[in-house]
């Protein structure tokens, strides 16, 4: 290897440890796996348990900050919330088990729209997932989503409880593309605060 493919690889991982160490285009969502780009990935440290304690330690310390999570962080705080009437029963339902499940929200109609839209998605080269926003026509079932999930976004969100509005919702659809008969990613992958998912 010549001395300026040396430099340019050293620049290249000197600007992944960057990023990184500073977050600068991370968006702290505490993945699975470290990304193979990163420092931990390339130097292949990433199944490390002091590096995967670390993570976890810090991820817990962010959630316990954050007034909406920090309930489940403390069992006294957790008790309050999960009997607090003035809290709404979807609410509720999630300090109490975690998530929730809300039934009926989409008629059979709303759910063939969904599907033609789907059919009409074509995957990209290098990709194994189509993700994409709902079109304008769809809006009716955009607003049916967030007006059954009010509650959730006003007590966890506080950005959108300050704002008072859903404009910047992203409301969307994931498709999955499996060409060996196993998910693309892992089964963790679906389950986030910020996404809502129809089995």
């Amino acid at each position: 290897m010549d001395t300026l493919s040396q430099i340019k690889k050293m620049i290249k991982i000197f600007f992944y440890f960057i990023k990184n160490i500073f977050k600068i285009y991370n968006d702290h969502y505490a993945s699975y796996k470290w990304r193979d780009y990163s420092i931990l990935g390339i130097l292949k440290l990433e199944n490390l348990k002091f590096i995967s304690w670390l993570r976890a330690k810090y991820r817990y310390k962010k959630a316990s900050n954050y007034i909406p999570f920090s309930p489940f962080c403390r069992a006294d705080e957790l008790y309050a919330d999960q009997h607090n009437n003035k809290l709404p029963v979807k609410v509720r339902d999630i300090y109490k088990t975690g998530f929730i499940i809300v039934r009926n929200v989409l008629s059979e109609s709303d759910i063939s729209l969904i599907n033609n839209f789907t059919k009409n998605q074509t995957l990209k080269s290098g990709n194994n997932l189509v993700q994409i926003e709902f079109p304008t026509y769809l809006n009716h079932i955009r607003s049916k989503l967030i007006n059954n999930l009010e509650p959730i976004f006003f007590t966890f969100s506080l950005d959108h409880q300050k704002k008072k509005k859903f404009s910047k919702i992203y409301v969307g659809i994931i498709i999955d593309y499996s060409f060996s008969g196993m998910d693309a990613s892992i089964k963790t992958a679906n389950w986030h605060v910020d996404r809502i998912y129809r089995q």
